[in-house]
């Protein structure tokens, strides 16, 4: 409750104005019960001097001719329509205070995701936050716009009714204190196994949304290998698990809010066998009777609502506590970024006694020194696992080596600004991802101002442009998700323009033909040609044919760089590369 409490409290202008309409909402709904007290006391014509307690009729009689018919039939609208107006307002209010909430909540949620390094990316599955930022965050903002304004609202109309039953009469001032241990006892103790019942639910969601998550994301490999069966297993397991843990909350939930309203009844009968009593000793008029039972009636709801408002902030306290655990991990991963920003980038990449480890503790670079000269075009090479693809992510900044330095014209990489670093470094990896935009917008991705002509130029480049002109809606053709609707070789001509587009000091082309035909392959390596010219290019391809072209081949053996020259002295020395070249060729 504190920290929903606290999470509101910057709003504060917001939550007078809610708190001030649900204290009108509270009083008019006890105006309801007092207006019934004048109107049967006229009814019986039993005005009892020896009655105890407030008589709301003689107070009204100083204000108002209540003899006239019109008087209370006005009366009873204006209560009415005022507890029914602040009601709305109450409501309203909070509800829009829980909207700006949550709207603050995401946009730091997602601010803090987008600057959070690649480490925390390798660790949290894209399960757990997605599942954080749509589920938990729908559960915190159903907690303040439900929860707190039942809360304030429903203990502001006990209070009320409270107060119209003790001042009905005096005589019931102990027994009414009775009322509120007995509705505030059952409320915390299923508060508590609501919150911990939560917990175990909304644990299990997230199970859910990282199994469905993943599957999605690799279905055309679950369908590759036919193991649409043994997902459907794993699936249903951790559905199952749901399934027995929303069980076991929906029992507590459901059971708390009918023995509550027992409590609230039993209450009840013996107020009004007490007050049937006062009754025929004089001491009380019907019309005291009648608000006093109205009262008690009037509460039924209130105390009701009141046991689901404590279950839904303590939903909404377990859920802010995951979301902000998330939050609170990303942190920590967050590495402060340099302000170094030249005038200019000219292109000069070194490597001094690299090495570097992943998480697991395997050392993937051990020792790597090398030096690219700004324009040059470096190609890396070497099998499987060697860390080709980890120098491209060191050059960017995403990592930071474990030893030794990696600098950019001679600046070592983390004294760097790297998000404006990163805006002069292009890539084009074997990983193509495109956006569910436009295909202007996916090869303009990232600039805020490119024209029209620029993007056209940037597809021609990449041997695209033909294509994206033959479709229906040319340049302004919408991409489904992921980019789909297009063949993998015109999604990686699209990365391709993408990059070219960008002009970068710093080209990266990471696998950028792999998925090409060879007629095509061919088309490109012509286009690289001229696009490589100025820049500084790395090339990493597993094919050895479209390495051909760079300045100088650097071979990566067991984690160092084990030769490097161009790709005839490289074939003369008959090493690693030689070896390499010919297992390609003759595979």
């Amino acid at each position: 409750m504190k920290k929903i409490i606290k999470l509101i409290l910057p709003h504060r202008w917001k939550v007078a104005l809610a708190l001030f309409c649900s204290a009108m909402a509270a009083a008019f709904t006890a105006l309801a019960a007092l207006i019934l007290q004048p109107m049967m006391d006229d009814l019986f014509q039993t005005y009892n001097r020896s009655a105890a307690g407030f008589k709301f009729g003689k107070f009204l009689h100083r204000f108002l001719d209540l003899s006239n018919p019109v008087v209370i039939p006005v009366l009873v609208f204006v209560v009415f329509f005022g507890k029914a107006l602040f009601t709305f307002l109450s409501n309203y209010s909070m509800r829009a205070l829980a909207q700006r909430v949550v709207r603050d909540i995401r946009n730091e949620f997602f601010d803090l995701l987008l600057s959070s390094p690649i480490p925390f990316y390798d660790r949290i599955h894209s399960g757990d936050i997605s599942s954080k930022f749509f589920y938990e965050v729908d559960v915190l903002e159903r907690s303040i716009s439900d929860g707190v304004i039942r809360l304030v609202r429903e203990s502001l109309t006990v209070f009320s009714l409270m107060v119209v039953i003790i001042a009905n009469n005096p005589g019931f001032f102990l027994i009414a204190l009775l009322v509120v241990p007995l509705a505030a006892v059952p409320v915390v103790v299923f508060g508590r196994k609501v919150k911990a019942l939560g917990t175990l639910r909304q644990r299990s969601v997230g199970e859910i949304s990282r199994r469905v998550n993943e599957v999605l994301s690799n279905i055309r490999i679950v369908k590759t290998f036919a193991a649409e069966d043994h997902e459907r297993e794993r699936f249903r397991r951790v559905n199952e698990k749901n399934y027995r843990d929303n069980l076991r909350f929906v029992r507590v939930w459901t059971l708390s809010s009918p023995f509550i309203e027992f409590m609230g009844g039993l209450v009840a009968a013996v107020l009004i066998y007490i007050s049937a009593r006062l009754i025929r000793d004089g001491t009380m008029t019907p019309g005291q009777f009648t608000t006093f039972i109205a009262s008690v009636f009037y509460m039924y709801t209130p105390i009701r609502r009141l046991s689901g408002a404590n279950n839904l902030l303590h939903e909404g306290e377990a859920a802010l506590e995951r979301i902000r655990e998330i939050m609170e991990e990303a942190r920590k991963y967050k590495v402060p970024s340099g302000t170094y920003r030249p005038r200019d980038l000219r292109g000069e990449i070194e490597f001094r006694d690299v090495h570097f480890s992943y998480e697991n503790g395997k050392e993937v670079l051990r020792g790597v020194n090398f030096r690219i000269e700004p324009g040059e075009t470096v190609a890396l090479v070497g099998f499987s696992g060697v860390g080709k693809t980890t120098i491209t992510q060191l050059i960017l900044g995403f990592y930071f080596p474990t030893r030794g330095k990696v600098l950019i014209d001679g600046v070592e990489i983390q004294k760097y600004d790297l998000k404006w670093l990163r805006g002069r470094v292009g890539v084009v990896t074997q990983d193509i991802l495109l956006f569910s935009e436009s295909v202007a917008e996916n090869i303009a991705y990232g600039g805020r101002e490119v024209s029209m002509e620029k993007i056209e130029e940037a597809a021609r480049a990449a041997h695209i442009h033909d294509f994206i002109t033959s479709l229906p809606r040319g340049y302004e053709t919408r991409l489904s998700e992921r980019g789909v609707n297009f063949s993998v070789g015109q999604r990686q001509r699209l990365s391709i323009a993408r990059a070219i587009v960008k002009d970068p000091r710093i080209l990266i082309l990471d696998e950028a033909t792999s998925s090409l035909d060879a007629d095509s392959e061919k088309k490109i390596q012509q286009a690289l040609q001229e696009i490589v010219k100025g820049r500084t290019t790395i090339i990493i391809a597993h094919r050895l044919s479209t390495v051909k072209m760079a300045d100088r081949i650097l071979v990566l053996h067991q984690g160092k760089i084990a030769e490097e020259g161009t790709h005839r002295e490289l074939m003369e020395k008959d090493g690693v590369y030689a070896n390499l070249y010919r297992t390609q060729m003759e595979g």
